[in-house]
């Protein structure tokens, strides 16, 4: 069960999609990513739409009051206010972390192209994504997740803190000769 969305266009924050990760040896290693929208976007009432159906068909007439009580708490409700964040620049907007421990999700260049299996830095922190999620209420742990199944590049976006790797034409004006690393290696 669960609710099964398409965010068109999100900003990609601490994407681990091609590896599993853990943030340490108690964590369970997971594909995770976090997806940033707009405040009031269409996006955001999507989300929370997702969330509020899902809520009630775990929690039925408890849902509003069950949801009320875990927002805020990020090991039991996956959308939180970015003005709550330590990032900085997030104030306007809503961030919805996802995972999958099972299953890679899907991964697609703008051109709906599946990328290699290794990181291009294509998908990289901060460029716009679209992302198919599942969201999804759990009675025995009482809270709302979210299962991330695949993403899709749809624009270069301002790279977050260590978003984007270099390319080889950045290293375009250097060249190198044999000679000039004499002494040095």
């Amino acid at each position: 069960m669960g609710q099964s969305i398409l965010i068109k266009r999100a900003r990609l924050s601490y994407p681990h999609l091609y590896a599993k990760h853990a943030f340490d040896e108690k964590q369970e290693p997971k594909y995770k990513a976090r997806f940033v929208v707009e405040k009031g976007s269409e996006e955001d009432k999507q989300i929370q739409k997702a969330i509020n159906e899902a809520a009630k068909e775990v929690f039925g007439a408890k849902a509003a009051a069950i949801l009320e009580s875990i927002k805020g708490n990020n090991m039991k409700y996956v959308y939180t206010d970015g003005a709550l964040s330590d990032d900085e620049g997030l104030q306007d907007c809503m961030i919805l972390s996802a995972s999958n421990k099972n299953v890679k999700p899907l991964l697609l260049d703008g051109k709906k192209q599946k990328l290699p299996d290794t990181d291009t830095g294509v998908l990289y922190a901060g460029c716009y994504v679209a992302a198919k999620l599942e969201i999804y209420a759990s009675k025995d742990y009482k809270g709302i997740f979210a299962t991330v199944t695949g993403v899709m590049f749809v624009g270069d976006g301002p790279a977050f803190s260590g978003g984007r790797p270099a390319a080889e034409d950045d290293f375009a004006e250097l060249s190198v000769v044999e000679d000039d690393l004499d002494g040095i290696l």
